[in-house]
């Protein structure tokens, strides 16, 4: 969604590779998806393309498991990873016109207002508590 706002954005996706057939199936479902499905014709910046990249040689990959190390470790509680968010991660969360985080920055995956709603009192309790 944050690349629509301007005609500069991008977005580039990659992938760990998993195996061969699995790797394929993915192929072939984005495929499916570009080919096919209306979710790509909202959207102006796509470039086809799809990338698996090894997660020991990828910057990105390490750096999403890196901050998902971090917010796993919010929600265990763990002090560490509490500072770390709090002065590394939260200022630069994806947040919503009013401010937001929760469905912006922070989405859970399939969407469930319950889990959201658990997300959000449990990360607003230990980060300003």
């Amino acid at each position: 969604m944050e690349i629509q706002y301007s005609q500069d954005n991008i977005a580039i996706l990659f992938l760990d590779p998993i195996g061969r057939e699995a790797d394929r199936s993915i192929r072939e479902a984005y495929r499916q998806i570009y080919l096919c499905g209306d979710f790509i014709k909202k959207y102006k910046h796509i470039k086809d393309s799809l990338s698996f990249e090894l997660s020991h040689h990828s910057f990105g990959i390490q750096l999403c498991d890196y901050c998902a190390g971090i917010f796993n470790g919010v929600l265990k509680g763990y002090t560490p990873s509490i500072e770390v968010f709090r002065t590394r991660l939260r200022p630069f969360l994806r947040k919503s016109s009013e401010g937001k985080f929760m469905g912006c920055g922070i989405v859970e995956v399939p969407k469930n207002e319950q889990a959201r709603q658990f997300l959000l009192s449990r990360i607003c309790g230990i980060i300003h508590g």
